[in-house]
């Protein structure tokens, strides 16, 4: 597969590639629909000295907000950690814009493009009304199948560099809220109700 380069960036020996997928509900085992409102983000997962996955964002340490929460690290940490890593992410900044879904993209279709796919992982994650959802929770998927941490091999393994399909999964507590229509009782009180002359008879009295 060849490799696609940055423009402009061609003395890095990085890859580049896009990731598309869907934020869709579910309920059980059974998906429901696309969900809207939503902000789709990349967060980019290194391993650290201890062996552990350590996230970050490509972002200040001080506009991380509630990604601090879930122990996400921001730009100026990958630089001091992962110097190896912080280049191509922060060339990338751009890129790594998050996607805001909304009623004019009822399909939860989100993409990120001229994405670096080198040896670090990404997980795409959606935020919905104050909650965070990963492709790595339970019902995702990571373009392949599997709800894992997506490498760049991932995207390079595809046609174009391109890794689609991938699925946030959010449970679908709104659909749950909704009350099915009541079912319309037809009592068959006449044999003939199909009839064109008892249909006669009836928009004649009705009139």
């Amino acid at each position: 597969m060849p490799r696609s380069e940055r423009p402009g960036k061609g003395k890095e020996d990085v890859a580049y590639g896009s990731i598309r997928g869907t934020v869709i509900g579910f309920i059980g085992e059974k998906m429901t629909r696309p969900i809207y409102p939503a902000n789709v983000f990349l967060l980019v997962q290194v391993t650290g000295e201890d062996g552990k996955a350590e996230l970050y964002y490509p972002a200040d340490e001080d506009k991380l907000g509630r990604l601090k929460k879930s122990k996400v690290l921001g730009i100026e940490s990958l630089q001091r950690k992962h110097p190896d890593v912080y280049p191509p992410i922060n060339e990338a900044f751009e890129s790594f814009t998050p996607v805001h879904i909304d009623e004019n993209n009822n399909l939860g279709r989100f993409e990120f493009k001229d994405i670096p796919a080198g040896s670090w992982g990404y997980i795409a994650v959606a935020y919905v009304e104050d909650e965070l959802y990963m492709h790595t929770d339970k019902m995702g998927d990571n373009g392949l199948g599997k709800n894992e941490v997506i490498y760049g091999r991932d995207i390079l393994s595809q046609e174009g560099n391109i890794l689609d399909n991938v699925v946030i999964p959010v449970k679908d507590v709104w659909i749950e809220k909704v009350k099915p229509a009541p079912k319309v009782k037809v009592k068959e009180t006449d044999k003939d109700m199909d009839q064109p002359s008892h249909l006669k008879s009836m928009l004649i009295e009705d009139v």
